[in-house]
């Protein structure tokens, strides 16, 4: 006989949960139906992560009020377009005010990255991050420069990332593709890097030198000075805005010989950029609600009024019709037969 399964939920913001009792015999028996007060130390059961898998799936039906729309009215509105509303970014760093910034990759080997990598976004325009390992969502933007896109976004650390120095001229880099401190700025590049990390060079004296490079190999000279501690960014990583995230480019890097400039550690984690982000900030946003729930939103909204002037009664009428709306609408969304089952003292 198979083992009966039973499952649970819960939702924390717009995301859903399933967990699943772990209460089966040793011959594959489930030993009674769970309850949800048996949680806790002291429970008599386990709610986990599903630990069984489901040949043909569980099919979960589940909705939520979004804080923002994708196609805010621009000139490609409604679409996610490699190269249009949609854009790889190549990571993050937390810069020295403390703002979550992302950087732009070059388009080319040879080329710097392009500060404007979308025409129609701008400062206090909302953003939308996606793939990021930790940063998904929405965000404001603060900046966009050859550093990357700043957002408003305050992390409550830097997490190990951000600009080695806020001087262009305390860092620098040699032909031969490494960089170097200045020997005056306490800058120790070997101490600072290791290999597999991620540098972002901007402010570069010479064209192309501008982008996103790996540290490939680091050289140490014991008691040297800054400049013999050596940090070789071998690799630069690049992508045509058409391509998507698989298929990030990488070449051999160059820079021109003791170029100035400035270095951002950054945390390697390519994730898209989606512009064109309508999020609900006036009275003049449309609320995006169905026509049937539009009617329950009056409802709502003249049982605050009457309840704010006290008209409890008013209030209380409004409310109740706000619910009626509220429940139907709900129950036109459960398919299927329905039953109706009379108690075990019902009429039969």
């Amino acid at each position: 006989m198979a083992a009966r399964r039973f499952y649970a939920y819960y939702i924390r913001g717009r995301q859903l949960a399933l967990v699943e009792s772990d209460n089966v015999s040793g011959a594959g028996q489930t030993l009674g139906q769970p309850s949800l007060d048996d949680i806790g130390p002291s429970g008599s059961l386990a709610w986990k992560s599903p630990v069984a898998t489901v040949a043909d799936g569980l099919e979960i039906e589940y909705a939520y009020s979004p804080r923002y729309t994708l196609g805010g009215g621009g000139a490609n509105d409604g679409s996610t377009l490699l190269g249009h509303t949609k854009f790889i970014l190549g990571g993050w760093y937390v810069d020295a005010a403390g703002y979550l910034t992302f950087p732009i990759l070059s388009e080319t080997l040879t080329a710097d990255p392009p500060y404007t990598p979308l025409a129609d976004i701008s400062v206090d325009d909302h953003i939308v991050i996606r793939n990021s390992s930790r940063w998904n969502g929405l965000h404001k933007v603060k900046s966009i420069g050859s550093a990357g896109v700043k957002t408003y976004t305050k992390p409550g650390g830097n997490y190990g990332t951000g600009a080695l120095s806020s001087t262009t001229t305390d860092v620098k880099v040699h032909s031969d593709g490494y960089l170097h401190g200045n020997d005056t700025s306490n800058i120790w590049v070997n101490l600072i890097f290791s290999v597999g990390d991620f540098a972002l060079v901007t402010v570069a004296d010479a064209s192309g030198d501008e982008g996103l490079y790996k540290v490939t190999s680091i050289a140490e000279t014991d008691a040297g000075a800054e400049s013999t501690q050596k940090a070789y960014l071998g690799t630069k990583y690049f992508l045509n805005p058409e391509d998507d995230i698989d298929e990030i480019q990488t070449g051999d890097s160059h820079f021109a010989t003791d170029a100035s400039i400035t270095v951002y550690k950054v945390n390697y984690d390519p994730c898209y950029m989606i512009a064109d982000v309508n999020v609900l900030n006036d009275e003049f946003d449309s609320i995006d609600l169905p026509e049937y729930l539009a009617k329950a939103l009056v409802y709502y909204v003249k049982g605050k009024i009457a309840e704010d002037r006290g008209e409890i009664e008013q209030k209380e009428y409004f409310m109740r019709e706000f619910r009626i709306i509220l429940e139907k609408h709900n129950n036109s969304r459960i398919w299927g037969s329905r039953a109706v089952i009379p108690g075990a003292h019902g009429i039969r």
